[in-house]
């Protein structure tokens, strides 16, 4: 079962991510994203590249998280799909992200995300089980 599910935001698209633990929610939301832009089954984990990140909280962090791997792929069009976490608290994560490049002549793209926003950005634990909403501008 998939830990993140969509919806539809005024010119935007939106998500909606759960996690048992903090591994599960930041994983989910990278697979959420990516599968957004581009099919991420079609993606093997052939490369790596290990991500450190600071932050003062953990709202602050899982912002900083996706935008970093927004940036990878905007820059550098590498998709990611296999993440091992080294060390992830709530200010602080430490991943080795595997994926591949993005190929156009064996990859198909499905649409666009120009940015991470904050608005209407949340994350937090309910009930046991950690909860995110993110809008894409698209």
């Amino acid at each position: 079962m998939k830990g993140y599910e969509y919806f539809d935001h005024t010119a935007d698209i939106g998500m909606r991510v759960k996690g048992r633990d903090l591994a599960e929610l930041f994983t989910q939301a990278a697979l959420g994203m990516f599968n957004l832009m581009v099919p991420i089954e079609q993606f093997q984990a052939q490369d790596s590249l290990d991500i450190l990140l600071e932050a003062p909280n953990v709202e602050e962090l899982f912002w900083k998280w996706l935008r970093e791997l927004h940036y990878l792929f905007s820059t550098q069009k590498f998709v990611f799909k296999v993440f091992e976490f080294k060390e992830l608290s709530e200010k602080m994560i430490w991943v080795t992200c595997s994926g591949e490049y993005f190929d156009p002549e064996k990859h198909t793209s499905e649409r666009e995300i120009k940015a991470v926003t904050h608005h209407q950005f949340t994350v937090g634990k309910d009930t046991g089980e950690w909860k995110a909403e993110v809008i894409f501008d698209i």
